[in-house]
């Protein structure tokens, strides 16, 4: 029996035929049923047992024999057909005669000469007993329908899909197939290695490998690109055999027969981790180098070769105060900038284009705080075929560079002046002392000695007091600050002893008042650079004209400032020349007696403690009124001061 094969059950009863005779009676009468069978969609035959003899044979028998059908009536099988000898067709007959059952072959291969040339035809053929009225078998008819094409097109798509599978295993891709449904119906053997799931049911090892957290996004879109037969493309990771999982990229196209009728799903599985990593790395460092971009305080752009901007960095906006993509796409002149600016600097982006090589470029242009200048370096950039592409710009502000370099060159000068100043200021004593000296030598009488003497005694102490000055100046400018507790009283004590040879310094008072809520911490040696000045400036120019000269020094301490309060009663100062008295030698009289350093140095001094100085109230004949503020120092003390 054919694997397909399929034995019926026998009837109970055997079949009744309304042209029967008598006992003996075989077949019904070919002419009277002849209408019914030739108009029957298949092919019939009935065979008597005695030598397989073809009774009755519809038109359509004889066509699949390609034979007249009235040919084949009252002869043997294996006469009229003797190409269906050791097709099984005898041995079948024989088993339904003895049997009594009925056979069925699904899809028989039979060979058959049509129009004298053999083919092979496939069928499926059913073979019932016919009963006698006694219920004896007396023959058997045969029922065929040629299946032909089905088969053959089935075949010849199992072919196809073999083939395809055949070279789907092949490659070195993961590759699968898929029905109409989207359910998978093939793996290649890269995909049951890289899996090592070979006993899995194909329909459901694919979503088992899938990451839990891809799973569902990329079957909907698998679902959805099945539906309307669209390309299908998704990352995913992948399970492997080892339990890691790897990013996959998964495509796949509908496959479509010669006539355009949906075939099957072609799909594969490339492994592409390295790429994600490698992406990933990119994506790493591009944010990096973004983050980098945007916290340099450079302005950083890129500009076409039509001169229009094409990216800009973070300082760019926080330069300009204007949102970056209003910028975008626009050359200087259509971002609104002024003619004398821009075009300059367009200027320079042609001779980078012109010439593919860097240049350096500098400009200026007002903004709210005073005018902006800005160094800037342009470089070309190539693409991969080494054409010229774009601009790299770099922009640094140089304002406070400019400016620094304004106060270096001041500073120079002032130097410079100092130096003239300072030796002049030496030199001037000395030669003084020296001119001195030489009367002495020419005189015996003594009141002259003794005037010679004082004015010897008097460059002496003025020169004395412009070192001392110098010596203050170099400390405050190179020793670092030193943050202890201060007792103010007892360090103006110490100054007055230490002033007391000074002319007239007898005669003023100096009073300390204190107000202090919390300790004053500050520097000592710049404290009493301070005090100093202005004690010893109170004994320099006092009012010899009254009997009281006083200098009032008040101190009131806050948890972050101190405000020093200095008054006197002395000669005062004239109103036009109180903003100069602060000036590098400057000397508010002709007959004054000290360096012209004095009052400068008590500047610089404040300046390196942080405070100011907030006022300066003065009056000829009256006396003056400094005010000081300077920050308490408390919080940055060092514990180990106290």
């Amino acid at each position: 029996m054919h694997a397909d094969d399929k034995p019926h059950q026998p009837s109970s009863n055997p079949p009744q035929t309304d042209n029967q005779e008598g006992p003996n009676q075989t077949f019904p009468k070919g002419d009277l049923l002849s209408p019914w069978l030739d108009g029957a969609p298949l092919a019939l035959m009935g065979i008597e047992r005695e030598n397989y003899t073809i009774k009755l044979a519809n038109a359509l028998a004889g066509q699949l024999w390609g034979r007249p059908h009235r040919d084949l009536i009252g002869k043997p099988l294996q006469e009229v057909l003797p190409e269906l000898e050791g097709e099984g067709i005898r041995e079948r007959l024989a088993k339904v005669f003895q049997t009594g059952q009925p056979y069925v072959g699904e899809e028989l291969a039979t060979q058959v000469n049509r129009e004298g040339v053999p083919q092979t035809v496939y069928f499926k053929f059913i073979y019932h007993p016919i009963h006698s009225t006694e219920g004896s078998i007396v023959g058997v008819t045969i029922t065929a329908l040629d299946i032909s094409g089905e088969v053959l097109q089935r075949k010849a798509l199992e072919a196809k899909t073999k083939q395809i599978e055949q070279i789907l295993n092949g490659i070195p891709q993961m590759a699968w197939t898929a029905d109409h449904q989207g359910i998978h119906t093939f793996f290649n053997e890269t995909w049951y290695i890289f899996t090592g799931t070979v006993s899995e049911p194909v329909t459901t090892t694919w979503q088992a490998h899938i990451h839990p957290q891809d799973l569902d996004q990329t079957l909907a879109l698998w679902q959805a690109c099945v539906s309307k037969r669209e390309p299908f493309q998704a990352q995913y990771r992948l399970r492997n055999k080892q339990g890691q999982y790897r990013w996959m990229l998964a495509q796949a196209l509908p496959n479509f027969d010669e006539q355009g009728h949906f075939r099957q799903w072609i799909g594969t599985c490339t492994d592409i981790e390295e790429q994600r990593r490698a992406l990933e790395q990119v994506h790493q460092q591009s944010t990096h180098l973004r983050v980098l971009l945007d916290h340099n305080p450079d302005v950083i752009t890129r500009w076409d070769k039509e001169l229009k901007l094409i990216y800009a960095n973070a300082a760019f906006e926080l330069k300009t105060g204007q949102p970056l993509a209003s910028f975008l796409g626009k050359t200087n002149l259509e971002m609104g900038q002024a003619l004398q600016v821009a075009s300059p600097w367009m200027e320079a982006l042609q001779k980078v284009i012109r010439t593919a090589k860097p240049t350096d470029h500098y400009n200026s242009f007002p903004s709210p705080e005073g005018e902006t200048h800005f160094y800037s370096r342009l470089v070309p950039e190539f693409a991969p075929d080494g054409s010229l592409q774009s601009v790299l710009a770099i922009a640094r502000d140089i304002s406070e560079l400019k400016k620094a370099k304004s106060e270096l060159d001041q500073a120079f000068f002032e130097l410079d002046n100092f130096v003239y100043r300072a030796s002049h200021d030496i030199m001037a004593p000395l030669k003084s002392i020296l001119g001195l000296v030489n009367i002495l030598q020419l005189t015996t009488d003594r009141g002259e000695i003794e005037t010679y003497l004082h004015l010897i005694k008097r460059s002496i102490q003025k020169l004395d007091t412009f070192i001392s000055d110098l010596t203050n100046y170099s400390r405050n400018s190179r020793l670092p600050l030193q943050l202890v507790p201060l007792n103010v009283a007892a360090l103006v004590e110490e100054i007055v002893e230490e002033l007391s040879y000074m002319p007239g310094a007898d005669r003023v008072k100096v009073l300390v008042e204190t107000e202090l809520e919390v300790p004053f911490y500050s520097d000592p040696l710049r404290m009493k650079i301070i005090l100093q000045n202005f004690i010893s400036n109170a004994y320099k120019y006092q009012n010899y004209s009254i009997d009281n000269p006083f200098l009032l020094i008040k101190l009131s301490s806050q948890l972050h400032r101190v405000t020093l309060s200095i008054e006197d009663n002395g000669k005062g100062i004239r109103e036009e020349v109180v903003g100069k008295i602060f000036d590098m030698f400057y000397r508010a009289s002709e007959d004054s007696f000290g360096s012209g350093l004095g009052l400068y140095i008590v500047k610089q001094v404040i300046d390196k403690l942080g405070g100011s100085i907030v006022g300066v109230e003065s009056r000829l004949g009256q006396g003056t009124q400094f005010t000081i503020v300077l920050p308490n120092q408390a919080a940055y003390a060092d514990p180990a001061s106290e």
